[in-house]
């Protein structure tokens, strides 16, 4: 067994007019191990994240974006649904406009059985603080006789 390193580009069909647009996908059936929680990678998608998209049986996983790894950053996605199946796993890289084509690196893909956590994005902590000072400043305000 070797380490791989995977690169995925969608764009044209060359030399199609008008332009022939491809998505590029990358597949593989097999068993989800049945202590499985979430499914780990490091993706480099660039600008193109939203051209990115990754499945498992079939539905859209949804990525939870964790810390920066080497040339790009570590996602995970739950994945107990699907524990102890065997299934399909496929990423999917759209095609996005010139000059940014999608395209996307992936290293590291597994199954692991730790549970994914997500950690909220400081706008979502801005959001709870605002909201319970304004909760606060109305309950504390004096009432009108």
């Amino acid at each position: 067994m070797g380490k791989f390193t995977v690169g995925m580009t969608a764009g044209t069909v060359p030399g199609s007019s008008p332009p022939v647009l491809l998505s590029t996908s990358l597949y593989q059936t097999g068993d989800v191990p049945r202590d499985a929680h979430s499914l780990q990678f490091v993706a480099n998608v660039g600008p193109t994240l939203d051209l990115f998209h990754v499945f498992l049986g079939g539905q859209e996983l949804a990525l939870v974006r964790q810390e920066p790894v080497g040339f790009g950053y570590r996602f995970g996605a739950d994945v107990t649904t699907w524990a102890g199946k065997t299934t399909e796993l496929r990423f999917t890289i759209e095609p996005g406009s010139a000059p940014f084509y999608g395209s996307a690196g992936l290293d590291g893909i597994r199954f692991s059985p730790d549970v994914l956590v997500t950690v909220p994005e400081p706008s979502t902590w801005t959001l709870l603080g605002v909201g319970g000072g304004l909760l606060f400043w109305v309950a504390r305000r004096p009432k009108a006789k």
